[in-house]
């Protein structure tokens, strides 16, 4: 009898320190804090799980060093990471454990994401200059007017009024180019009519006599102009800028300094102007415009 106890009380004993070993050892698929690991790809980030942890944390940031994306896993310990990235790159992923509000620990990966660029969005045009959506990623962009290549570009504008100068329509694709890491979009293609402007007015000029200033000119009837607009500039500044039905300007009150002027002269139609007509003339005190 005594011998049956004493092998009972030695069964307790075993099976109670088994139990404690189970409870102090953490689970399959756990870590202690001090041993806490991240492995991550571009797909998916899965970490060792801390029995003490109540969230996890990712943060996901770029080259630069800056947060592109955040999410508390709520306690799970594989995140899909198809949302994480804005574009390809290189890219560090911090895993923090917490229980409740008190970091535990952390773990960092560095991931490399190879994507493909989005092609621009829009794209406008607006007194000669052509804009278009800007593309997280793009490195530059490629431009192609009617099939002719135009240039490469930094910034999301590019200025045209030169090619658009004449009128007509126009093709333009816009290319967003990409680096190592990203490749080139497809291209946004848009097309847009300009009105073909009108001819300048055939002949003008400037008189200046005794103090008085007159610019006359004759403009094109078969051009069916809605008005003439006329500036006038000194030492690079515009002194006036103005739109008349006349054939005729008086700028006494303007050509009051010796020096060189220049005039400038429009044809408006539909309100689209002509190439400029230009007339440099000088002013000298006590003498006539040369």
């Amino acid at each position: 009898m005594e011998a049956s106890l004493k092998r009972a009380v030695m069964l307790f004993l075993l099976l109670a320190l088994l139990s404690a070993a189970a409870l102090a050892a953490p689970a399959a698929g756990t870590a202690r804090a001090d041993d806490f690991a991240l492995d991550a790809t571009a797909e998916v980030a899965v970490w060792s799980a801390i029995p003490e942890a109540t969230d996890y944390v990712l943060s996901v940031k770029d080259e630069d060093g800056k947060e592109v994306f955040s999410a508390n896993t709520e306690g799970m310990t594989r995140f899909p990471l198809a949302r994480a990235f804005p574009c390809g790159g290189e890219y560090t992923l911090t895993v923090t454990a917490f229980s409740d509000l008190s970091p535990l620990s952390s773990a960092s990966a560095v991931v490399s994401v190879f994507s493909s660029l989005s092609p621009p969005s829009f794209a406008d045009l607006s007194e000669g200059v052509l804009t278009w959506s800007a593309v997280t990623g793009a490195a530059s962009y490629s431009l192609v007017v009617n099939g002719i290549p135009v240039g490469e570009y930094a910034l999301p504008s590019a200025d045209l009024s030169r090619e658009f100068s004449a009128g007509g329509v126009f093709t333009v694709s816009v290319t967003a180019l990409g680096d190592a890491y990203n490749t080139d979009s497809e291209a946004l293609v848009h097309t847009f009519t300009l009105p073909v402007p009108p001819l300048p007015p055939e002949d003008a000029r400037v008189s200046v006599t005794g103090g008085i200033c007159l610019a006359s000119w004759i403009s094109r009837e078969d051009e069916n102009a809605d008005a003439s607009v006329y500036e006038l500039i000194f030492e690079d500044e515009v002194l006036v800028s103005a739109q008349t039905t006349l054939n005729y300007a008086d700028l006494s009150a303007l050509v009051s300094k010796d020096g060189e002027y220049l005039f400038v002269l429009y044809t408006l139609r539909d309100g689209v102007r002509s190439a400029p007509l230009e007339i440099s003339f000088s002013k000298t005190t006590g003498g006539d415009a040369a």
